[in-house]
């Protein structure tokens, strides 16, 4: 999945140009740049090795620049957590405006592997019969961290009646597709 940064410079002046505009980005470990786009100046070094400085030549008045850049974290790049966190800053100078600093942050959640599995205990019921049929569902997970929030759905059709339901995890909420 590729991932994207838009580096936008505004000069909110309304009088005057900002004159040499450098833009370095300290690029977060870990993150491999796929991609860059921008609609004027120059990206130092040549992209893709990371850090780079976006030099403008000249922003006009009350006019803004933008610097895409697209993103990956590598495949099959362990997790050492559930989620791991990038920040990404970047500062703005100029030879006649102060300079600004923003910060960007990615959240790259662990790949879930979950797993279900429905287990009728025979295949063929003889209606009528009033015997209990026992289902079982089960839920697991290949992850070495905890799936969160993770909801199971079982549309049960017209005409069965449910007698029972437990869970050996979380709460169970009864109704009827619609």
């Amino acid at each position: 999945v590729t991932y994207y940064y838009d580096i936008t410079v505004k000069n909110n002046s309304t009088q005057s140009s900002a004159q040499d505009v450098l833009v370095p980005d300290d690029w977060p470990m870990g993150l491999t740049i796929v991609s860059v786009t921008y609609d004027t100046g120059t990206v130092t070094p040549p992209l893709p090795t990371g850090d780079f400085t976006w030099s403008i030549d000249e922003i006009p008045k009350d006019t803004s620049k933008t610097l895409t850049v697209g993103y990956t974290e590598p495949v099959g790049t362990p997790p050492t957590s559930p989620t791991k966190q990038y920040i990404n800053t970047a500062v703005v100078t100029s030879s006649n405006v102060n300079g600004q600093t923003a910060t960007a942050e990615t959240v790259v959640k662990a790949p879930l592997n979950l797993g279900i599995t429905k287990t009728p205990p025979m295949q063929e019921a003889v209606a009528g019969d009033l015997v209990p049929y026992t289902y079982v569902i089960t839920v697991t997970n290949d992850n070495k961290f905890a799936a969160k929030d993770v909801v199971v759905t079982d549309i049960w059709p017209t005409g069965l009646t449910i007698v029972s339901v437990s869970a050996s995890e979380g709460t169970i909420k009864i109704g009827r597709a619609s």
